[in-house]
């Protein structure tokens, strides 16, 4: 499932090295659309994965989410979220799989938009102090919408997303 780790121009590269976080369209059909984003997280790949699996620590630090509940069925999660998106509130519901600590990958169960997948992939770096992540996710609201509104669910909030993520480890990792 991990695969390799993506394939970046020297400028990527280094923008990621510098803290950036770099957001790529990877593909988009229909209404909807699908980007990357690749960064760093100065920490483990075991304790990025260990914040994405304790999903009732989200509510605060990512952006957007007001409300999440969930059951677990060993590495399988069923996950409502409740968003705030401008004016509107989005539910959907995600079966989220988690391999080990180098993959999660969601699929779109139902809800308010037509469909939503992704994945998260853990890269070790640094001797396996840091991780290289890639967020990957595919939003096709199912109607013809702004596209400020599907890049909110997807692109434009992406590096907050990201940032969320380091955030959150940092303070697990005490630092």
């Amino acid at each position: 499932k991990l695969g390799s780790a993506p394939k970046l121009t020297e400028k990527q590269q280094a923008l990621i090295d510098e803290g950036e976080v770099v957001i790529r369209e990877v593909k988009g059909a229909g209404e909807g659309k699908r980007y990357e984003a690749i960064a760093i997280i100065k920490a483990p790949p075991r304790a990025v994965m260990a914040f994405l699996k304790d999903f009732k620590s989200f509510v605060g630090p990512m952006p957007n989410l007001k409300k999440i509940d969930f059951t677990w069925d060993q590495s399988l999660a069923r996950v409502t979220q409740t968003l705030k998106v401008a004016l509107s509130t989005v539910v959907y519901r995600l079966h989220i799989q988690h391999y080990g600590d180098s993959v999660i990958e969601w699929e779109f169960l139902e809800g308010d938009i037509k469909d939503t997948t992704g994945y998260y992939k853990f890269f070790p770096r640094a001797d396996g102090r840091e991780t290289l992540i890639v967020y990957n996710v595919y939003t096709d609201p199912g109607m013809a919408v702004p596209q400020f509104i599907i890049n909110m669910l997807t692109k434009s909030s992406m590096p907050g997303v990201i940032e969320a993520i380091r955030e959150a480890v940092a303070k697990r990792e005490g630092k």
